[in-house]
Order: C-alpha cells, then structure tokens, then sequence
C-alpha cells in the first residue's frame, strides 16, 4: 500500500477511484497499528488495550466492506475482501480474549 500504492489498488483494493495520497495514508495506519501490536508481545500491559482497538479496527473496516461489498472492479474481490478482514478480525478477537483472560 505505501511502496506500490497502484500495484495495491490493481490486486486487492480495486474500489475506484485509485487515491495513492489515501492509500498511503491508510498504510501508515496498518505501520502504527503493527508496531505497537509486535513491541505489546512483550509488554503484556499493553496487549488487552492494543487487541480490543485493533478489533474495533477490523469490525469497523469490515462493516465499510459489508456495505460496499458490490464496488470493486472484479466481482470476486468484494466477498473476497470481507471474508478476509472476517477472518483478521475473529483471530484478533481470539487474541483479545486469551490476554483478557492472562490480565486477569
């Protein structure tokens, strides 16, 4: 997404129109969010609040996908994209749960 903006845009995220200045800025976002989730592995304080924000994240950007799941380019990519932010999400969700349950 940051690197190769268009190339991104042609093989996940055909949602037209193709905003490289957007697609980056979301990359930055997706950067942030990893960092802090890899530097949480051993932090365990920071694991339970970093999880649940990460699965706002992804139930949020799910719903966004759920409701223009008919726009992209190529049929296919529209379930394609909510099945694989469902399976992110519901993983981030396990993870959650399992630190949710060592905190306390």
């Amino acid at each position: 997404m940051a690197l190769a903006p268009r190339g991104f845009y042609d093989a996940i995220g055909t949602f037209p129109p193709l905003n490289a200045h957007y697609l980056r800025d979301l990359a930055t976002w997706y950067a942030a969010l990893g960092v802090l989730l890899i530097l949480a592995a051993r932090r365990s304080a920071w694991q339970l609040p970093l999880l649940v924000l990460a699965v706002l994240q992804y139930a949020l950007h799910l719903a966004n996908h759920v409701i223009d799941i008919d726009d992209p380019e190529s049929a296919w990519k529209g379930p394609a994209t909510v099945a694989a932010l469902l399976v992110t999400g519901a993983l981030l969700a396990w993870m959650a749960r399992r630190a949710s349950a060592n905190s306390g």
